[in-house]
């Protein structure tokens, strides 16, 4: 009986982190991923760069300054 009700605890708590996980502003992360882009590029890092700038489009695919840098 104790057993199950940790198992259900840990299930409970996993769940609820991967959903607030999956809940992210898509707003917030375009910069972050946009930020993070222009960092690599400055750093000549151009492949991770161009990874960034496509994760920062795929929240955004009218993100005019993402599609720019690429």
């Amino acid at each position: 009986m104790i057993m199950s009700t940790k198992v259900s605890i840990v299930l409970l708590t996993t769940l609820s982190l991967f959903a607030v996980g999956c809940s992210k502003d898509p707003q917030v992360a375009k910069k972050e991923y946009f930020d993070k882009g222009n960092t690599y590029f400055e750093q000549k890092k151009y492949p991770e760069a161009i990874i960034e700038y496509r994760n920062a489009i795929q929240q955004d695919p009218q993100y005019g300054e993402a599609r720019l840098k690429l």
